[in-house]
């Protein structure tokens, strides 16, 4: 793959990467058993190469998509949050319903108007 990052691991680790058309060289390298890694967008390939003294080893490389692992912690607190009053609370006062007797007609319905934004709901 082009522009692939290697890296080579065994007795002399090196790393390196791939040119335009995928290929890529480790020069002077101990011989030895090496795990070859390749790496390019979201793709990753490994491999055990077998490097002998005087000799040249070609490798392909088969890239699969690699695995993304991902994960999210929560953690619960018992601490108190958020613990004011709203800021649209309205209460009616002791002045406003002082002096205010309802009759045997009026219900508790009839105070609404006194509060400054009220909802009539219909009671049945």
């Amino acid at each position: 793959m082009p522009d692939a990052k290697l890296s080579l691991n065994g007795p002399t680790p090196s790393e390196t990467s791939a040119d335009a058309e995928g290929k890529f060289v480790f020069s002077a390298l101990q011989p030895g058993s090496y795990m070859l890694k390749s790496e390019v967008s979201g793709m990753t390939a490994t491999q055990v190469v077998v490097v002998t003294a005087g000799a040249v080893s070609a490798v392909s490389l088969e890239m699969k998509v690699a695995v993304v692992k991902q994960s999210t912690s929560v953690t619960a607190s018992s601490d108190a949050v958020g613990t004011q009053e709203p800021a649209g609370t309205n209460t009616v006062g002791e002045q406003a319903v002082k002096g205010y007797a309802p009759t045997l007609n009026e219900r508790f319905e009839d105070l609404l108007p006194l509060i400054p934004v009220w909802f009539a709901v219909p009671m049945d």
